[in-house]
């Protein structure tokens, strides 16, 4: 009996050893076919880009191909901000600051924009980030300054109001896009930043010159001048909304009298008598014409400013139409 035991034993131990191997073979390729295939590496920008987003610094120079690029963003620019790289978001509001002029004038040599596309490409600057949404504002800043030399030199009073009333207009805008993306806050710091950028590349340019030295790419304003403007606006302390919004308006004065007053100075609109008695600080270009210098603020205008031909209530509540507020 014990002989028989120990040979059923073996016999035992021998099927369960073929039985082990049997398992074996049968699951290790059930195994293998079950291993999850490596994690897709996670898109880039290129992987997301459109054709009218695909060769960006060739936009810089083609009217045609800047107007599809700010056509394309302006569709979704929440949503393109989030899927481009930080370069690529860069080079779009480069892109944007390039063709400023497309933001303010209906009819200026280039295919038109619609409403549309205005303001989905000024959404898309203001959730860019603090340094490329002040670039992109200081732009348009910079071609509402503009437009309005003409009509100071001709000292016609429809030109100068029609004038006054587009820089109100966009300057609200843009603020109003800042409040959306960055907060209250962030939006007062950047429309006086931006108006500080503009008077500073306005410095480094010719007078009558476009908007492409306030490119990134341009590298004539570095981005830690652009980001110590925005810092030297910040608060100090917290205050209420109703104090936010007293801060934003009184920067809007600032604003406004620097625009209206640099564009009196590059029009020759100031007798020198005045200037010389009441004039603010400025620098001297190159070929000898002022510019104010950064800092100044709205009292320090108020002399030269008050001496323009413009309604001086319709800039104020023509922006705060425009940012929303009541």
């Amino acid at each position: 009996m014990a002989e028989r035991r120990r040979g059923g034993d073996r016999g035992g131990r021998r099927r369960a050893a073929t039985l082990v191997v049997a398992v074996t073979i049968a699951v290790a390729p059930v195994l293998v076919a079950c291993t999850p295939d490596p994690a897709p590496a996670p898109p880039t920008s290129a992987d997301v880009l459109p054709p009218a987003l695909s060769d960006l610094p060739a936009a810089l120079g083609d009217p045609g191909a800047a107007q599809d690029v700010i056509e394309q963003i302006a569709d979704d620019p929440s949503g393109w901000v989030t899927r481009l790289d930080d370069e690529d978001v860069t080079a779009v509001v480069d892109v944007g600051i390039t063709w400023a002029e497309r933001f303010v004038a209906e009819e200026d040599g280039t295919p038109d924009l619609t409403e549309d596309a205005r303001r989905g490409f000024v959404q898309f600057a203001a959730a860019s980030g603090h340094e490329t949404s002040v670039r992109f504002h200081a732009a348009v800043t910079t071609v509402l300054e503009r437009d309005l030399v003409q009509p100071f030199a001709d000292g016609q009073e429809t030109p100068v109001a029609v004038a006054m009333v587009q820089a109100a207009t966009w300057e609200g805008r843009l603020v109003g896009a800042d409040v959306t993306h960055a907060g209250d806050f962030s939006a007062g710091w950047r429309q006086l930043a931006a108006s500080e950028v503009a008077l500073l590349a306005h410095a480094r340019r010719a007078a009558d010159g476009g908007t492409d030295a306030l490119t990134t790419a341009s590298g004539l304003i570095s981005s830690d001048e652009v980001m110590t403007s925005v810092a030297n606006y910040g608060p100090t302390t917290d205050t209420s909304d109703n104090d936010v919004q007293q801060a934003i308006a009184t920067g809007m004065e600032s604003v406004q009298r620097r625009s209206a007053v640099q564009a009196g100075l590059d029009a020759g609109a100031f007798p020198d008598w005045l200037l010389d008695e009441y004039g603010p600080a400025t620098l001297e270009r190159a070929d000898g014409s002022r510019v104010l210098a950064p800092g100044t603020q709205a009292e320090d205008l108020a002399a030269v400013y008050f001496d323009l031909p413009i309604d001086h209530g319709t800039y104020p509540g023509t922006w705060r139409a425009n940012l929303g507020w009541a």
